[in-house]
């Protein structure tokens, strides 16, 4: 009978520099993220960020949230986050859901809000002569 060879570690410069930063001390928890749009469908490069930094999370005992970045607000729909967290968990289940870290973020980061929150600051400091 044969002995079936065990198969090395999987390792990448991600996964080493995480690990010397534990083992040094630099840090002492692993948190990742995985910061999708919710202007859309996830696609196979989504995929590939969950497994990353689901598995980064899982591997090292950490924490990996999702963080919805807004950056076009006009296209975001709630049925894209519920569509995006139903498949973030398909892809976890089983193998890394508790290392998901609370409810998902959304941050609203666009140039408008920003605008728009310093045009209102100007429009109440501006002076009655100016009106």
């Amino acid at each position: 009978m044969t002995e079936l060879a065990v198969a090395p570690t999987p390792t990448d410069f991600i996964r080493e520099v995480v690990a010397e930063d534990l083992r040094t001390g630099k840090h002492t928890r692993i948190v990742t993220r995985f910061p999708p749009e919710p202007n859309g469908y996830l696609h196979i490069g989504h995929a590939k960020s969950i497994c990353l930094n689901f598995g980064i999370a899982h591997e090292f005992d950490g924490l990996c949230n999702v963080r919805m970045d807004d950056t076009n607000p006009t296209k975001e729909e709630a049925e894209y986050v519920d569509s995006i967290m139903a498949d973030a968990h398909w892809l976890i289940d089983g193998w890394a859901d508790k290392n998901l870290g609370g409810a998902p973020l959304i941050l609203r980061t666009t140039s408008i809000d920003f605008i728009s929150s310093r045009l209102s600051s100007l429009e109440k400091a501006r002076p009655t002569w100016m009106a």
